[in-house]
This record gives C-alpha cells, sequence and structure tokens, in this order.
C-alpha cells in the first residue's frame, strides 16, 4: 500500500523541521560562543592589534571590543585613538588582553591602553596626553558592578608615562 502525505500534511511538517534547524543552530551558537574566551586570548596574545583574525577583522574592530569603544569614548577621543597607529604586541595578563597604542613620534606624550575580558566582553580604555601647558590621563571604564580594572594593570599605564 502506498502511503500518500496530503500537501497539507507537508506544511505541517515543514514548521517542525524549521524549528528544529533553529534549536540546532541556537546550541551550535551558544556553544561557539563560550568559546572565544580562551580563544581570544591565545589568538591574540603576541599578535599586534592591527593583525587580522580568519574573519578579516583587527582586533579593534572585533566585538564587543569596537560596540564597547563606540559606547565608552566621546567621538573626539575615537578620533585620537585612531591617530595612535604605533603599537605594542597584544599581551595576556590574567585573564585579560592589553593593548598598547601610541602616536607615531611622539610616543611619551601620546598614547592608549586597551584592555579587555574576554571572558566578560568588559572593556577599559586609558588615554595619556602631554601637551605644552597640560597632561592629561583619562580613564574610560564600563558602567557596570564589579567592573574594576586590576591595579598593575593601571599602575602600567601610569609608569609608561
Amino acid at each position: 500500500m502506498k502511503t500518500q502525505i496530503k500537501f497539507s500534511q507537508m506544511n505541517a511538517i515543514k514548521p517542525n523541521r524549521l524549528f528544529l534547524l533553529t534549536l540546532c543552530m541556537g546550541l551550535v551558537s551558544a556553544a561557539l560562543a563560550g568559546q572565544p574566551d580562551g580563544a581570544a586570548l591565545q589568538f591574540w596574545s603576541g599578535k599586534y592589534p592591527s593583525d587580522k583574525d580568519s574573519s578579516q577583522r583587527s582586533l579593534f574592530k572585533r566585538e564587543p571590543l569596537q560596540s564597547a569603544i563606540q559606547t565608552l569614548l566621546p567621538k573626539a577621543e575615537i578620533k585620537t585613538l585612531r591617530q595612535l597607529t604605533v603599537e605594542s604586541k597584544v599581551q595576556e595578563r590574567g585573564g585579560y588582553l592589553v593593548a598598547h597604542v601610541c602616536r607615531p613620534h611622539n610616543c611619551p606624550a601620546d598614547a592608549a591602553m586597551v584592555v579587555t575580558q574576554p571572558a566578560t566582553g568588559l572593556v577599559w580604555v586609558g588615554l595619556f596626553t602631554r601637551e605644552e601647558q597640560r597632561v592629561s590621563t583619562r580613564w574610560y571604564t564600563p558602567n557596570q558592578e564589579g567592573a574594576s580594572l586590576p591595579i598593575d594593570l593601571v599602575d602600567e599605564f601610569n609608569h609608561r608615562h
């Protein structure tokens, strides 16, 4: 005996398949979302912030850094950060990725430190400027409970100038 499936029965099957496919994709995405913490530390540690990852994005163009920088910094500071093109290799420091950048031919007077904690997605940006009549150190930090940067990282930035 041959089984025939009516058109209305086929349409009933498709939403179930779509639901299962969506569920599977969600589970895979969730599993992958949990991996980048360690993977990010391994990939970026020892590389320059301008190096590209497999998706051809530099460190500051990756999420959550790109969004955090846009949210944390005023437009003028974002412009300043983009002008700081001399860079040191990214360091992994106790679960944090630390990137130092500075202005070409003027590193002692114009520099920044960008710190991210891949496990939480939190980002901190420190900027230092020395001009004729003014010296300024500014920190932009996440507005979140318990989002304090380890003091040794703050001290490291302060002692570079």
